[in-house]
């Protein structure tokens, strides 16, 4: 009698992954001893507040409508500032209202009521910390608190926050991707950054990245026979797995030759995670902004990669 065995491999980026990393932050008891505006969400993802001329704000799918109110005897010029949190203190995204002349209205009139809708969009988290060893709570994107700052009313804010966030500690655990990027066929160049700021590839267009000072350069190579107009997207990675920026880098005009090189400056948009992780009870390392790998997406040739983050 014969036997098959089947073996079934499941590849994962990540080998483990930590919980309970996350604590449920009490906003309004936070933020109890300041001016800011705050309120927590009902059922029906909508807010209802009080002391502000935004009396509601009501959460679609990817707008936030808007209801403001004037109850002042004089004219007034909309200028609030909206950030949403979820249940563990983190900013899941803001709005801004603020009026101007060239949008039409520029104030409300007393007693006048106006209607907005805000296109918002919710900040992916899961994609940022995609090669992490975090584990989000299911109800992590779910909209929980709103904090209001309403210069339309010239409201002065304390910063005196409440003593009852307690930060923890060893939330982040450095994360070996290249050692995990093995496990993957047909994988988009990445390399480790070296203590000089500097990272090279074997492979693709762009051949070294230098971010030991600024402005940062890349290195192209063109080593086919056809002219390439270099189309690349940089992932950014610090030594905990956590996206902190992405640089999209299109030629529109130029090409560089076969067999020819060129070096380019370039500039990095690092995501500010402090006010993400303002409210929240976690500690972000002081080496937390420092790019330990960078994997690059080359859109400059035919190749395709898997889409694994």
């Amino acid at each position: 009698m014969k036997y098959l065995l089947i073996v079934i491999l499941t590849l994962s980026v990540k080998v483990y992954a930590q919980t309970d990393a996350f604590c449920t932050q009490n906003l309004i008891k936070i933020l109890s001893n300041t001016d800011y505006l705050i309120s927590i969400a009902n059922q029906e993802n909508s807010f209802n507040l009080k002391n502000s001329i935004l009396t509601r704000i009501e959460f679609g799918r990817t707008t936030a409508q808007c209801t403001l109110k004037n109850f002042f005897t004089n004219r007034v010029e909309p200028n609030i500032i909206i950030r949403v949190f979820n249940n563990y203190g983190f900013e899941l995204t803001s709005l801004n209202i603020k009026y101007s002349l060239f949008g039409g209205a520029s104030s409300i009139d007393a007693g006048r009521t106006s209607s907005e809708n805000i296109k918002y969009s919710i900040i992916n988290f899961k994609s940022i910390f995609k090669h992490s060893l975090i584990n989000f709570p299911a109800d992590f994107h779910l909209l929980k608190y709103i904090v209001i700052e309403d210069k339309s009313i010239q409201t002065s804010i304390d910063t005196n926050y409440s003593d009852t966030i307690n930060p923890q500690t060893n939330i982040f655990q450095a994360v070996d991707i290249i050692k995990n990027y093995e496990k993957i066929q047909n994988k988009p160049p990445l390399a480790i950054v070296n203590d000089t700021g500097e990272a090279n590839f074997k492979i693709g267009i762009a051949k070294r990245i230098e971010l030991g000072s600024k402005p940062y350069l890349i290195t192209y190579k063109n080593s086919t026979k056809t002219k390439i107009k270099p189309n690349i997207v940089l992932y950014f990675y610090n030594l905990y797995g956590v996206n902190i920026a992405t640089k999209k880098i299109s030629w529109l005009i130029d090409y560089i030759e076969p067999g020819n090189g060129k070096i380019d400056e370039f500039s990095i948009d690092y995501i500010d995670f402090g006010p993400l992780f303002e409210f929240t009870c976690i500690d972000l390392p002081s080496n937390f902004m420092n790019v330990k790998y960078i994997i690059i997406h080359d859109k400059s040739s035919s190749v395709t990669y898997e889409k694994f983050w």
